[in-house]
């Protein structure tokens, strides 16, 4: 229930429309389709709030007039839904974690804390007012409540520096074969062969376009987690080589291509990952700039007669990078 939760709000849209300030189950609703029921919303966001998804805060009022002044979003921005964080001590992000996507979203909060980097607004009673919230349900019954960015919904945003989005993404599209554990461990098998019948993952990658592009998506995001930091404080310029060792796409690599004039670099990863890279590497103006240091090699991890070796031409340090990819064996 709490990733099926997770998912919807993200596929939703929720925290960036959140990142005007607080809005109530009926404002949200307007605004992501004509078909979304504003309180089997609010429910939800109710559940949402108990673990700390999202804030949420009863509002009284004139109804009238708050309905009236409501139809303008709050424009606080996400500079001042940071600065309320600040106040609020992110308190969000000790919300209970049941699977990896949640488990994600606590590390992007540890490294935004780290980068100083302020996430969430819980707002405050002149915040509501500032925005007219109204005081009461569109059916009527009962109390209602404004929901606004926690620590960890704000990490969902498109603005956050650590957004984990496309990684919450991934986890949904793989949460069906996670149904599988049981008899998997029961056979002896992996999840996702149970899942799919007898393929491997990495076979559902090469031939579904969409999934890969999710699942490279969310593999770029783990540079928000770290792998800017690495790539920027550790003496790269030291190697004259660095090989990434299943490498994806070559995120982490561009990172310390980036940073360090000195070494070249040479990304290596199964075929179809190298065959994503080399678009991305060719055209990306990201990637471009420094395609000219790169050679992108296709192999098999397990197969060490297809790892390469360092360049003929290098006569100094080599380094090989195995980062983020043992969780895949």
């Amino acid at each position: 229930m709490l990733a099926q939760v997770l998912f919807m709000i993200v596929n939703l849209g929720i925290p960036d429309l959140l990142l005007s300030g607080p809005r109530t189950a009926d404002d949200l609703a307007a605004n992501i389709g004509p078909h979304v029921h504003p309180d089997r919303l609010a429910r939800i966001l109710d559940f949402a709030a108990a673990v700390g998804m999202v804030n949420r805060k009863k509002i009284s009022g004139n109804a009238r007039k708050d309905r009236k002044a409501a139809a303008t979003p709050h424009a606080n921005g996400f500079a001042t839904a940071a600065a309320a964080a600040a106040a609020d001590g992110c308190r969000g992000a000790d919300a209970p974690a049941s699977d990896g996507a949640m488990s994600q979203l606590k590390v992007g909060l540890l490294e935004a804390r780290s980068s100083k980097t302020v996430l969430a607004v819980d707002p405050s009673d002149q915040d509501l007012a500032a925005a007219g919230m109204p005081s009461s349900s569109s059916s009527g019954r009962g109390p209602l409540y404004v929901y606004s960015l926690s620590a960890t919904s704000a990490c969902l945003t498109s603005e956050s520096p650590v957004c984990c989005a496309d990684m919450v993404k991934m986890f949904e599209d793989r949460s069906q074969e996670f149904a599988c554990l049981s008899e998997a461990m029961r056979d002896g098998k992996i999840p996702f062969e149970v899942f799919s019948g007898g393929k491997l993952f990495w076979q559902h990658i090469a031939e579904n376009p969409s999934a890969a592009k999710t699942f490279d998506l969310a593999m770029a995001q783990i540079n928000n987690l770290g792998g800017k930091a690495v790539a920027a404080k550790y003496p790269f310029n030291k190697f004259e080589t660095v090989i990434d060792v299943a490498g994806g796409v070559g995120g982490f690599l561009r990172e310390i291509m980036i940073r360090h004039k000195k070494p070249c670099g040479v990304l290596f990863d199964q075929q179809g990952q190298i065959e994503r890279a080399e678009k991305l590497w060719a055209h990306d103006t990201i990637y471009q700039p420094h395609a000219h240091r790169v050679q992108l090699v296709a192999g098999d991890v397990f197969d060490v007669s297809t790892i390469p070796p360092p360049p003929s031409s290098s006569s100094g340090k080599v380094a090989y990078i195995l980062r983020n990819i043992l969780h895949d064996w």
